[in-house]
């Protein structure tokens, strides 16, 4: 188990012996407009680097859940929930999250939800917009082999980028989902 207690953020991941920079562990989530979640469903220290690689291609932050904490891939000060960070940014993109109440607590005032996770009825799909039923890494996959040559002025042009190559994938729009 991670140790909950520190709550200094080290922008770095181990990868392959070498010390890889991430600006998206360097930020600052409150001010953010786009937040990626890492969520237990994520499954590898692989899959959560080609999460970093994406959310720094997305100038976004990376946040995550208690099971991202337990995993050691964030610290506990980027634990998002009741007993962590309360966000509200334009964009939050919740990958292998179930979505329990700790979790939602922390995320639901966002603007755009979109959530992609492997169970059909995962709870994190009544607070999300668009609901992704498949393999995180598969989407991340998809979304980075699309990024060669691509460079983001705005979140419009990032919101429409994921929404564009996620139509790729079986999802559905969630119209019971309510902005406040």
């Amino acid at each position: 188990m991670a140790d909950r207690s520190s709550s200094t953020v080290i922008p770095t991941v181990q990868s392959a012996g070498l010390t890889v920079f991430h600006p998206s562990l360097a930020g600052n989530p409150h001010t953010a407009a786009v937040v990626l979640a890492a969520g237990r469903g994520l499954k590898t220290t692989a899959c959560f680097e080609k999460m970093l690689t994406l959310a720094d291609a997305l100038q976004g932050q990376v946040v995550g859940t208690r099971g991202a904490v337990d995993m050691g891939w964030i610290p506990a000060s980027r634990e998002v929930g009741l007993s962590g960070l309360r966000l509200a940014p334009r964009i939050y993109f919740a990958l292998g999250v179930s979505g329990a109440n700790f979790h939602t607590i922390g995320m639901y005032r966002s603007k755009l939800i979109v959530a992609v996770n492997i169970e059909e009825n995962a709870r994190i799909f009544y607070m999300a917009d668009y609901c992704i039923c498949a393999e995180a890494e598969t989407i991340l996959d998809g979304l980075l082999a699309a990024l060669p040559g691509r460079t983001f002025q705005g979140t419009d042009k990032i919101e429409t980028f994921l929404l564009t190559q996620l139509q790729a994938y079986p999802f559905r729009y969630n119209p019971v989902r309510k902005n406040e």
